[in-house]
């Protein structure tokens, strides 16, 4: 492995909503597939270790994770160590870590974004391990880059490994030359070359990946091996250990209509082979990274038992309607295939005082009575998928999770190793994560320090946009 993959420089510090199992059950049940009770759960190739740390703190979920860089270890360690949770952390390489006999067999296995950059020895040990640890039932979440999306980088790829190595990148060298090669490819796109000509945004694509972290790029671009996949050739690998893909974790794929035309809807509604269907999809959109959920041997719901589990699902408010950008509101109200507005509206509402609701009281309590399953759904993704709804656990679970949390997000507010950097708080209402900006986490330092705010001169309690929206809700999902 460590003649592949740059385990020789952090990764950045990031969280990645889609590895809470919780996350899971709302895309299962679409699918009309039973969410397994999440006991124990792994994540491969963490990086430095911050969604494994909080949906270990913010969970009853025992969690484990290897990832290859000591480093990375070292880190997600002091964050287990800073919650007070026990989370079994290894550095070992994904073959050795297979073989261990002292790990459990895991109700949920995720990975984000390693799977496209490791060499195919290490594919098939992650195979090897999903195929032996992961309980029937099981979700498998996966992180990919994915073609087309890709297809015309990867001539400007190879550019830019070819001249970092030329330029003497090795190891952690690699990243004092990131920043040499895009330059050099970002030149040469600029003297007209015919790939840029036929590859209209081919430019802006190079300008925008410059703007990145040069040690994320390091990880992303300039590994040995570095291999984006149709969705078809994951499949092909996953179905004969039993997975089945069971939806998209990234929530805004399910409600996506909104963006098709309604000839590509018709084309996608006809399509019976599910592969297909993912494939005519990635195209119409151009895909270039997947985050979907899997399942091993999926245990399927009668449409009664998949609405009678639905209706006992609970769920929170984090944010309201009028979040949402003027032009997809408007799109809302003007797409009559699209998700209802009205009922995207009264559903929301019934969560207004951010508290805690089963989705069956909520559907119970909409005006006109029941509405078709599949609409209030398709209702409650949308709201999920724009970040206005998530999936709450239960009382008993969030109030043993509350000091773990909260330790946890003392330590992350703390830590100024990075004050310029975005960070996630820990939620025990979600058992996720909530993502902040530098700047909102500089106003909670503020108010941790000075928690009464003061009046300005004129005699009135100040307001802004952080005090009398955002702080509400981070209080409702308990990250303050």
């Amino acid at each position: 492995m460590t003649d592949s993959y740059r385990v020789t420089i952090p990764y950045i510090r990031d969280y990645q909503a889609e590895l809470n199992p919780l996350r899971a059950r709302l895309v299962l049940l679409r699918a009309g597939v039973r969410p397994p009770v999440i006991g124990a759960a792994c994540e491969l190739g963490y990086g430095q270790g911050m969604s494994l740390a909080i949906h270990a703190a913010a969970s009853a979920v025992a969690w484990y994770g290897t990832d290859f860089n000591p480093a990375h270890a070292a880190i997600a360690r002091r964050l287990a160590t800073a919650s007070g949770t026990a989370v079994s952390v290894s550095d070992e390489p994904f073959a050795r870590y297979g073989s261990r006999t002292d790990l459990p067999d895991f109700d949920f296995i995720g990975l984000h974004g390693v799977w496209s950059w490791i060499a195919e020895a290490d594919r098939e040990a992650i195979l090897g391990f999903v195929h032996a640890r992961l309980r029937p039932g099981g979700v498998l979440y996966l992180g990919y880059n994915a073609l087309p999306g890709w297809a015309s980088f990867l001539p400007v790829r190879q550019l830019l490994v070819e001249h970092a190595e030329a330029a003497g990148g090795q190891g952690a060298g690699i990243v004092d030359h990131v920043g040499e090669a895009m330059a050099f490819v970002a030149g040469l796109l600029a003297t007209g070359p015919a790939m840029a000509r036929d590859t209209p945004g081919l430019a802006d694509m190079v300008a925008a990946l410059g703007r990145q972290d040069a040690s994320a790029l390091a990880h992303e671009l300039f590994n040995r091996d570095w291999q984006p996949m149709f969705f078809s050739a994951v499949a092909r690998r996953l179905g004969p250990i039993g997975i089945t893909y069971a939806g998209s974790a990234d929530l805004s794929d399910i409600v996506d209509r909104l963006d098709m035309s309604a000839a590509q809807r018709r084309l996608v509604d006809g399509l019976a082979d599910p592969v297909l269907r993912q494939l005519a999809r990635d195209a119409i959109f151009n895909k270039r990274f997947r985050r979907d959920y899997w399942v091993r041997d999926p245990q399927p719901l009668s449409a009664a038992g998949r609405d009678a589990v639905l209706r006992d699902e609970q769920v929170i408010a984090t944010g309201a309607v009028t979040d949402l950008p003027r032009p997809l509101r408007a799109a809302v109200m003007l797409q009559p295939d699209g998700p209802d507005a009205d009922l995207v509206s009264a559903v929301l509402a019934g969560l207004s005082a951010r508290r805690r609701r089963r989705l069956g009281d909520i559907e119970d309590g909409l005006a006109g009575g029941r509405v078709a399953p599949g609409a209030f759904l398709d209702a409650v993704m949308f709201l999920a998928a724009h970040g206005l709804v998530e999936t709450a656990q239960d009382e008993r679970t969030e109030a043993d999770a509350r000091q773990r949390t909260d330790l946890l997000n003392r330590h992350l507010l703390e830590d100024d190793s990075d004050d310029a950097a975005d960070i996630a708080l820990a939620s025990p209402v979600t058992g996720g994560g909530v993502v902040l900006s530098a700047a909102e986490r500089q106003l909670l330092r503020a108010r941790r320090d000075d928690p009464a705010p003061t009046e300005n001169p004129a005699g009135n309690a100040p307001t802004s946009p952080f005090l009398d929206e955002r702080l509400p809700r981070l209080r409702a999902l308990q990250v303050v």
